[in-house]
């Protein structure tokens, strides 16, 4: 069943309510998907209902003021039996609470009863350098790169996860990709350490976290700062320092489209 990720989907705990779709996606039996296009249907009936769809329960149509974006209205808008009332309808909406928690820790226990597994990621990051991919020598928590000094995009790409569907009880849906404590350049003569904490690590990276010490996790692209390498010559060296290496993953679906931004 495709539903918008703010679609109530039903659920019977302590009377009928409805939790968000978006809120129930665990990487497993419930994803994202990123069509080129989408088409909305609606199903509407006399009373803000939950419907059998898919053998899933889900909320009828409820006007919360984007009936004009319809191209044919099952009612006027004058005689439209229910409307978006304390922002719930018919039917509580619940986003967060003991109860969200329930329903989503049963969810991922259903997954993993139908085969649903954690992997450990192994496949190691890379650097896509002005549309071509360059792979690394490891060392422990270092990855050095080759590249030339006249490169101008450079990208440090990996597979990427979601802690929030590795443990329903975490709550962190950033997509996350590797942690990064330090990039060190070098082009023999001299080296360059750019710190996980630098103002210039925005593209393709989160916010800077420290504990005890700075790291930054990207979100699967990250793009270094040219200027990192600026005024050296010829070949340089590119290394990257890890916080961790260890990773799992419920998903293997690294996107090429990242890849294409890169």
């Amino acid at each position: 069943m495709l539903v918008a990720p703010g679609h109530g989907i039903g659920f019977q705990l302590l009377g009928d309510g409805v939790l968000p779709a978006g809120v129930l996606m665990n990487g497993m039996t419930i994803t994202t998907e990123t069509p080129e296009w989408v088409e909305y249907w609606h199903a509407e009936v006399e009373e803000h209902s939950l419907l059998i769809a898919e053998g899933v329960l889900a909320e009828s149509y409820l006007d919360v003021g984007n009936r004009p974006r319809f191209e044919i209205a099952s009612f006027d808008q004058a005689e439209a039996a229910v409307s978006l009332e304390n922002g719930e309808g018919a039917f509580p909406r619940l986003t967060t609470g003991a109860l969200v928690e329930a329903v989503i820790e049963r969810l991922h226990w259903r997954a993993e009863a139908l085969g649903w597994v954690k992997q450990d990621v192994t496949a190691s990051p890379f650097l896509m350098v002005d549309g071509e991919r360059v792979e690394g020598t490891e060392r422990a928590d270092a990855i050095r790169f080759g590249i030339k000094s006249t490169s101008e995009k450079v990208a440090l790409c990996s597979e990427t996860f979601i802690p929030a569907l590795l443990d329903p009880k975490n709550g962190d849906r950033r997509e996350l990709g590797v942690k990064l404590a330090a990039v060190e350049v070098t082009d023999g003569f001299e080296t360059r350490v750019i710190s996980a904490a630098d103002p210039d690590l925005v593209d393709g990276f989160h916010d800077v976290e420290h504990e005890p010490t700075a790291a930054r996790w990207t979100d699967g692209v990250g793009f270094l700062p040219a200027s990192a390498w600026a005024g050296m010559e010829g070949d340089i060296f590119v290394t990257i320092r890890l916080v961790d290496r260890v990773r799992q993953t419920v998903r293997r679906d690294f996107q090429e489209i990242n890849l294409q931004a890169a």
